[in-house]
């Protein structure tokens, strides 16, 4: 079949060549003129195979189990795991730890939510926010940390190059000390420096955050 596809070809190639008007090769060959057009603008040529391009190396290659782990296993951020990577020897940037992570990262399903009524002073939630920045014209991450009052919506922020333990009790004194009080529970969104869960029914406290607290 493919043979007179291309025997058709050359006849309308070459009938067009001499002379030079799709309706006259039309009327010489008997074929269409869609048919035509498409042979002489070389839209009828068959289909090549995709060329596979072979996958570029990764610099998180070597790191794949131990990402794994830290995501799946440990359910760190992505901003955590980049840190412990980096003690592993990565070299790499945020954002390709970021993809990995989401990609690993069994997706959950959306619940719905009820809210929950909080009286005054009863309760602060402290997170952190990754933020890409440019800083002396270099892209870095900083770490937005907050602690809000869910009574009044207020809200503490402040700015951090990392998140380490020091840096997180830092900030809950500079907020402790602009509110001019301290709310009577604390909460914290899957913040390993505070502590982290061992099964459903148990949660490891960070020895070094209890003493503070």
């Amino acid at each position: 079949m493919s043979d007179v596809k291309e025997q058709r070809r050359k006849h309308i190639r070459k009938v067009y060549a001499e002379t030079g008007s799709i309706r006259a090769t039309r009327r010489k060959t008997g074929h269409s003129i869609g048919l035509i057009r498409k042979v002489v603008r070389g839209q009828d040529e068959p289909r090549k195979p995709p060329v596979s391009v072979p996958k570029r190396p990764s610099k998180l290659d070597a790191y794949q189990a131990l990402l794994r782990r830290l995501i799946v296993d440990d359910d760190l951020s992505a901003v955590l795991a980049l840190e412990e990577l980096r003690d592993a020897g990565f070299d790499g940037g945020y954002t390709i730890v970021k993809a990995a992570a989401r990609a690993l990262r069994p997706s959950r399903a959306k619940r719905p939510t009820t809210r929950v009524p909080h009286k005054p002073g009863a309760e602060g939630q402290v997170d952190w926010s990754p933020y890409r920045v440019f800083l002396d014209g270099k892209a870095a991450i900083v770490k937005a940390f907050s602690l809000v009052l869910p009574f009044s919506s207020l809200i503490f922020l402040r700015f951090a190059m990392d998140e380490q333990l020091e840096t997180l009790v830092r900030l809950h004194d500079e907020a402790f000390s602009e509110l001019g009080c301290r709310p009577a529970k604390m909460t914290y969104d899957n913040m390993t420096t505070v502590g982290r869960h061992v099964d459903a029914n148990n949660i490891w406290i960070n020895p070094r955050f209890a003493a503070w607290a």
